[in-house]
């Protein structure tokens, strides 16, 4: 879509040279000056004109850096480009866009955090498979080592071995139940308002 903005931008352009160059260079304003110093208020004049409308623009292209918000933000910079600068000067357009951006800037937040709490269940979630795994295989070493009547020394180590997985084990479920709580609060608390606020406009 930004792609297309940008053709529909150049086209604009293009057509603009093309009409000006048929109509050759635009006719002297029929202002006249008495002296150099209102030639030099009147240059002044317009500098600052042109000096607030960069500021707006400034803004207006700002709010489209936002993250999540680049499409609608680049076709609301090109309409204003396209239509004129009056628009840019509409200070409750530019504050609905910079809210939006802004909200925009949360879920993205939001939905980053989400993102990194969710990669370390899944990171838990493995290490504590890989855990049961060798808490099951060496269960079934020591029923092994009882049936071929091993020593004790080597029964108590493996029974000692079982009880130290057996409590990393419980850690990890602790772990797993923390984050799973963290990720649903996340979700409840800021990313189910965020993507209704944003919905609704």
């Amino acid at each position: 879509m930004i792609s297309e903005v940008h053709v529909v931008e150049k086209s604009v352009v293009e057509e603009q040279l093309q009409s000006s160059d048929a109509a050759g260079p635009p006719a002297m304003s029929g202002k006249a000056y008495n002296d150099d110093v209102e030639v030099v208020q009147e240059i002044r004049l317009q500098f600052e004109h042109a000096a607030k409308s960069a500021v707006n623009v400034s803004k207006v292209l700002e709010v489209g850096k936002m993250p999540y918000c680049q499409k609608s933000s680049g076709l609301t910079v090109s309409s204003m480009m396209i239509c004129g600068l009056s628009l840019v000067d509409d200070e409750e357009l530019l504050q609905s866009e910079e809210d939006r951006a802004m909200l925009c800037g949360n879920l993205s937040s939001t939905l980053q955090k989400l993102y990194m709490w969710e990669k370390k269940l899944l990171e838990e979630i493995k290490t504590e498979e890989k855990m049961r795994v060798l808490y099951d295989q060496k269960r079934e070493e020591l029923k092994v080592l009882y049936g071929r009547g091993a020593e004790a020394h080597k029964l108590e180590a493996t029974e000692i071995h079982i009880r130290r997985l057996s409590t990393k084990i419980s850690v990890a479920i602790q772990v797993v139940n923390t984050i799973s709580k963290k990720i649903n609060d996340l979700r409840d608390e800021e990313l189910w308002p965020q993507t209704w606020e944003l919905i609704q406009g």
